[in-house]
């Protein structure tokens, strides 16, 4: 039983159904003109890829194009659905009734906190689903740097720039684009695996 793709199955419906409740689909299908924002975002999200990549390393998988293009294109979409509901949900949050605050500059704060639930959210469900459930062994502790002072910060630069082109031009799908461009780099340098899950907990690859 493949569980990794179970779970990644059952996560995808949840981000789907998401995506249709709050409009994303019609956001999608809307594409903007490719102007400075875009490219921009394009730039960062490949500067991002190429500075990562070598944190990764297939140990001895054989790359598959049908689970790597299946992973990039379903979770690229999918789950930039949730990332963006859970900036959304930050970001339209009333809270000076919720807590009371007032700030002059409404449309920063509910940014700031925006990203911040986005930010927590992305960060638990790598951490929860991705790196317990899904993904077989990638990381190269040996000679990988430390993740917080070599994947986070240019993490961090990549969410910025999304949520940024998302805030300035509502453009969702080729945020989408961004996302599956760094899925299917991801998934290419550690050969995502059609995988089962053992008693143990460790991943047993289909040869």
């Amino acid at each position: 039983m493949r569980i990794g793709w179970l779970v990644m199955l059952a996560y995808w419906t949840v981000c789907a159904l998401v995506g249709r409740g709050q409009g994303y689909y019609d956001l999608l299908a809307k594409p903007q003109p490719v102007e400075t924002f875009q490219i921009m975002t394009l730039v960062v999200t490949l500067m991002v890829r190429v500075v990562l990549n070598p944190r990764y390393g297939r140990f001895g998988r054989r790359v598959d194009w049908l689970a790597i293009v299946m992973y990039s294109l379903m979770n690229g979409v999918l789950e930039t659905f949730a990332f963006l509901f859970a900036y959304d949900l930050g970001r339209h949050l009333d809270v000076e009734s919720l807590f009371g605050w007032h700030n002059k500059n409404d449309e920063m704060l509910g940014c700031l906190i925006g990203f911040s639930i986005y930010y927590v959210y992305a960060g638990l469900i790598h951490i929860v689903v991705w790196m317990r459930m899904v993904f077989p062994q990638h990381v190269l502790h040996e000679s990988a740097p430390p993740f917080h002072t070599h994947c986070l910060p240019f993490l961090t630069l990549q969410s910025i720039a999304w949520l940024v082109l998302y805030e300035a031009t509502n453009d969702v799908f080729f945020i989408c684009l961004c996302h599956c461009i760094t899925d299917m780099g991801h998934a290419w340098t550690c050969a995502m695996p059609y995988t089962t899950w053992n008693a143990n907990g460790a991943f047993l690859l289909r040869e």
